[in-house]
């Protein structure tokens, strides 16, 4: 791994333009027979770390996860403590082609995630904030192939997610469109209640956060974070939302604060934008997003 070291921090520094950034990251290929490179995320901050170890809040080392070879040993999750809130980084696994995780989502890393997200606020007082490719697009909005139904978008919304796949049967096993995905998304992170974060899989959900972009643009259409390379879908605009900034309620006014409060002021969720500027199709089948919070005014 030291070679990988080595190479991961020259390409973190490289974005540094000489500035102090603070560089954390993980990469698969940590267990043996896990696929080296296969997967990662990484966070370079100007922020101090605050609070405790970065390892010691890891997902990983949650009780139940040991023999977790995903959680364990592809780099999919970073959690680091600031002075006002938690940041979580997530690459989540994606169900494949023939849907060979779904359960393993479903069942496993979606409770998983989310009883670490609930025992991140409980443990520090501070609102939580999970970032990065979740693969899954939740809303119709987030769906291109949703935009040519009739009854687009509000008519869609009113309706149960397997009601919304009339003449779309073939996406409903499509990674990150299918029902379940959707369906376990918004129960485990998103809807409100669902059980305390320390019982058995499928009850720790329910926490409430509030999806960034949504809530500062409630309405957008035709907004992506994804395109397929492979049907060079950018340039008609054929994609999905797949990246997401999830906060604390209380980044965004709704809900009560944090458990134990926090003794500063308050940060609160200003804006959630998405940079689908063509300069990145020449990197990545992705785009960046972008989340700004700001102190309320006295």
């Amino acid at each position: 791994m030291q070679t990988i070291s080595k190479q991961m921090e020259e390409v973190l520094s490289s974005f540094s333009d000489g500035e102090e950034w603070e560089q954390r990251w993980s990469c698969s290929g940590s267990l043996e027979g896990t696929k080296l490179g296969y997967a990662g995320t990484a966070i370079l901050t100007r922020l101090p770390v605050a609070g405790r170890s970065p390892r010691a809040m890891d997902l990983s080392t949650r009780p139940g996860l040991a023999e977790d070879r995903i959680v364990q040993g592809e780099g999919r999750h970073i959690t680091l403590e600031f002075d006002r809130f938690v940041l979580v980084t997530a690459y989540v696994p994606n169900s494949g082609a023939e849907l060979a995780r779904l359960d393993y989502r479903l069942h496993q890393w979606d409770p998983a995630l989310a009883r670490h997200l609930r025992q991140l606020e409980l443990e520090t007082g501070k609102p939580v904030i999970l970032a990065g490719d979740l693969n899954v697009a939740l809303n119709v909005r987030d769906i291109h192939h949703m935009y040519k139904r009739p009854n687009f978008p509000e008519g869609l919304e009113a309706v149960p997610y397997e009601e919304q796949y009339k003449g779309l049967k073939a996406i409903t096993t499509s990674a990150g469109l299918t029902p379940e995905e959707r369906t376990s998304f918004q129960k485990h992170y998103l809807d409100v209640g669902g059980g305390d974060p320390g019982e058995e899989e499928g009850e720790g959900g329910g926490l409430g956060f509030v999806d960034a972009f949504r809530h500062c643009h409630p309405d957008a259409t035709g907004v992506f974070s994804y395109w397929s390379q492979r049907a060079r879908a950018r340039r008609t605009n054929r994609g999905l939302r797949l990246d997401y900034f999830l906060c604390s309620p209380s980044l965004c006014c709704q809900g009560p604060p944090p458990a134990q409060g926090h003794p500063r002021e308050q940060l609160r969720v200003a804006d959630s934008c998405i940079y689908d500027d063509e300069a990145f199709a020449i990197l990545s089948d992705h785009c960046a997003v972008g989340l700004t919070l700001a102190a309320p005014a006295s």
